[in-house]
């Protein structure tokens, strides 16, 4: 993600919807589907939920379409 800080403060900022982490993990994830690479894939930003540390950002095709019992949180 060199390069593309502002665009990662933008996701945590201004999000398309927020979903929980994988099951265990006390992390959520910020997904912004606005910010897209070629095939689709949006640029999403994991944030650990109690030290509210973003611990990666990258574009991951998983999130082009979330599950409903996911949604913490949409627009």
């Amino acid at each position: 993600m060199l390069g593309k800080v502002e665009l990662v403060l933008a996701t945590l900022e201004k999000p398309t919807i927020i979903v929980s982490g994988n099951p265990g993990t006390n992390n959520i994830v910020f997904v912004n589907h606005e910010e897209t690479k070629a095939n689709g894939s949006p640029l999403v930003v994991v944030v650990n939920q109690p030290e509210a540390i973003v611990c990666t950002a990258l574009y991951h095709r998983g999130f082009r379409t979330v599950a409903e019992e996911r949604v913490i949180w949409r627009p």
